[in-house]
C-alpha cells in the first residue's frame, strides 16, 4: 500500500520544479494518534487488509517508502476521513 502511494507520488512530481514538500494525508482507518505526524493502525476495517501494518506507525511506513523511491517529502500530518471532511468545509 505505502509503496504504491510512494510510487504514485514519485510519478506525479517527476519533471516538476518541486524537489521537496511537506505532505499531509488522510488515512481512513482507526489509529492511535501520538502526534500530528504519527498514527498507529489499530485495525483494518471496511473489508481491507494489508499484512504487517497493524500496530505500526503509518506515517513512518509511508516515509520509509518515500525514501526507497527517492521522494524527498516529509509526512507532516495524518488525519482520519472524518477530520479530513470537516477541514474541507
Amino acid at each position: 500500500l505505502f509503496g504504491f502511494i510512494a510510487k504514485s507520488v514519485a510519478k506525479f512530481i517527476k519533471g516538476s520544479s518541486t524537489s521537496s514538500a511537506p505532505l499531509g494525508f488522510t488515512f481512513s482507518f482507526p489509529m492511535k494518534k501520538n502526534s500530528l505526524n504519527s498514527g498507529i493502525l489499530v485495525r483494518w476495517t471496511k473489508s481491507f487488509t494489508t499484512a504487517g501494518v497493524v500496530g505500526k506507525d503509518v506515517c513512518a511506513l509511508l516515509a520509509e517508502q518515500f525514501k526507497k523511491e527517492g521522494v524527498n517529502m516529509g509526512v507532516t500530518a495524518v488525519l482520519n476521513d472524518t477530520v479530513g471532511t470537516l477541514v474541507t468545509e
